[in-house]
């Protein structure tokens, strides 16, 4: 059924079926039941529920509130500061200008924030979140995520699951987040802090002098590691590879069962970070990794791939 509102602030019900609702401009609220349907705000402060089915929506100029409830959703907020909700169900959402707060609900939901400084966030499901231009915060949520930040300084936070965590341009921060999983997490170009959490992860700087840690420094028990093995990968120019903060030493509860293993460490420029300068060397042969282990009170917390005892007369900064 094709619904078609008025130049004033209408209120638009749908039925049951696939409808066609065309809210025309001005601020309207427009609520959906059942059914495939096609949404248009238009112009105005738009509320649009879809309801249930697989719906079209596209919130138009104004700063929109849309709700695409369950079911499949493709929903563009288009220009104005909008807060979109998908829903249940496996949605596409896309921002548009401005600054959007977007949340996927449970699904596998395809989500891209497109210009402005961007909240985005996709909850349950395996998700593909993408900041795009500004300076975004993304939480990717529970599931086995893919998440880039595109342009500008972001924070990426990829939750529980193991997720793919791109920081791509711009100083950003990568974050595999509180809850545990294997996470891979690239910096790409900028000067970036990648940090990875529980889980055996692997951090890659990229471009820039960059800042990795393999574990959740704030989080309880960082310090008690277990079979833990994080694999830290420096990049152009100068990089921090940090073991340890504030009086506690990363890697030291598991004797030679958890470690950080260094690899792409460059001996004129990168540093190794530990609050404690009691420490030791010794080459060593693990896991297929060779090259010189840094131990603590004779716990393996670190193995420095391709670099041999003798090319340490540097590269130790001790906080």
């Amino acid at each position: 059924m094709d619904i078609i509102g008025t130049n004033e602030d209408d209120f638009l019900a749908g039925t049951i079926g696939s409808d066609r609702i065309d809210a025309l401009d001005d601020d309207d609220t427009i609520v959906s039941l059942a059914g495939d349907d096609e949404i248009f705000g238009n112009d105005g402060e738009d509320l649009i529920v879809g309801g249930a089915g697989n719906d079209t929506i596209d919130g138009g100029d104004g700063d929109d509130l849309v709700f695409g409830d369950a079911g499949n959703d493709s929903i563009d907020g288009d220009d104005g500061v909008d807060v979109i909700n998908g829903g249940d169900g496996n949605d596409r959402i896309i921002g548009n200008n401005d600054n959007d707060r977007i949340f996927g609900d449970a699904g596998n939901d395809t989500i891209n924030g497109n210009d402005g400084d961007d909240i985005l966030n996709g909850s349950d499901g395996a998700d593909v979140i993408s900041g795009d231009a500004g300076n975004d915060r993304v939480f990717a949520g529970n599931g086995n995520d893919t998440v880039s930040g595109g342009g500008r300084n972001d924070q990426l936070n990829g939750d529980a699951g193991n997720d793919l965590v791109q920081g791509e341009a711009g100083n950003d921060t990568v974050f595999g987040g509180t809850g545990v999983g294997n996470d891979t997490l690239t910096g790409e170009t900028g000067t970036d802090l990648l940090i990875g959490g529980a889980g055996n992860d692997s951090l890659s700087g990229g471009d820039g002098s960059d800042r990795l840690i393999g574990v959740e420094p704030f989080a309880p028990g960082f310090g008690s590691i277990v079979n833990e093995v994080d694999t830290l990968t420096g990049g152009a120019n100068s990089d921090t590879f940090v073991l340890g903060a504030g009086n506690e030493i990363f890697y030291d509860n598991g004797n030679n069962s958890d470690y950080a293993l260094i690899t792409g460490f460059n001996i004129s420029q990168d540093f190794i970070e530990l609050p404690e300068s009691t420490f030791s060397l010794g080459s060593i042969s693990i896991n297929n990794a060779v090259g010189t282990g840094i131990s603590f009170n004779n716990d393996l917390i670190a193995v420095v791939q391709g670099v041999s005892i003798s090319d340490f007369s540097r590269g130790f900064d001790f906080v």
